[in-house]
């Protein structure tokens, strides 16, 4: 456990409406990048009372502009979870950075963020436009943060070339001896289903042939028997597969080497 010499830190909760005081407030943790906020080609703006939106202006205006997101926002950190050091401290230890949110997501906003920086103080100016998002609830589905970026972005007319967002991390020793980076490239999406029953009331001493929960309980079984088609073997995972394949001994070399065969094996 990481109290020992630590206090545990106190959070305090704060409202969605911010006073131009707050805002100040909020404002002056990120003017630690200079640059940035003094650059005639960047415009900052809050939306959504938290969130960031980072306009920077390319010499070829006509060229569509492409989009980095990152979350500032990240899920509760309990005292019992076992940290090293307090979660909220940023320390380093070791060479690394313990923190909540240190992977999901901050490296993210702190990479971009510092690379603009470090370009704006060399006199980089962008051919193409770029905007830089950073929303403040994605955690809890961005409706907030990200959902009013973009609704802004839509009434400005604005269409993008791409969307670079979070993916996964540099992985050493998880496949085998390997070390590198597994870029993800597309977004699996999801579905909410609210399903619900109504039915004449009764009596358990007459209980009627089907009831509102044996209904329902059909209801999902149907559901779980027609998933969504398996797509697997058709994206770019055919080729992480068949690139990694040397790395695995048999019958798993085999099995990777020919996803043409046996896809719908590794799709179950």
């Amino acid at each position: 456990m990481w109290t020992r010499g630590f206090s545990w830190e106190n959070t305090t909760a704060i409202s969605l409406n911010l006073s131009p005081q707050q805002r100040n407030n909020l404002l002056a943790n990120f003017k630690v990048f200079p640059k940035i906020f003094s650059s005639s080609l960047v415009q900052h703006e809050m939306v959504g009372n938290y969130s960031h939106l980072l306009t920077v202006s390319g010499s070829e205006p006509d060229l569509e502009p492409y989009m980095l997101l990152a979350h500032i926002d990240v899920v509760p950190a309990d005292e019992a979870d076992g940290w090293d050091a307090p979660p909220f401290s940023a320390q380093e230890l070791n060479g690394f950075i313990y923190g909540r949110g240190t992977i999901d997501n901050k490296q993210s906003v702190m990479g971009i963020l510092q690379a603009l920086e470090y370009l704006l103080e060399r006199g980089y100016t962008p051919r193409r436009s770029f905007y830089i998002g950073l929303g403040h609830n994605e955690e809890v589905n961005g409706l907030h943060g990200a959902a009013n970026i973009v609704k802004l972005l839509k009434s400005r007319g604005v269409k993008l070339q791409y969307v670079l967002d979070e993916g996964l991390a540099v992985l050493d020793g998880v496949i085998m001896a390997w070390m590198g980076l597994l870029p993800c490239i597309s977004e699996k999406g999801k579905a909410t289903v609210k399903l619900s029953v109504s039915s004449a009331p009764g009596h358990s001493s007459m209980p009627p042939r089907e009831s509102s929960i044996g209904i329902l309980a059909s209801a999902v079984n149907r559901l779980e028997e027609n998933p969504m088609p398996r797509l697997f073997g058709y994206g770019p995972e055919h080729g992480t597969f068949e690139h990694l394949a040397h790395k695995f001994g048999l019958p798993l070399r085999l099995i990777m080497s020919n996803l043409w065969l046996f896809s719908p094996l590794l799709s179950r």
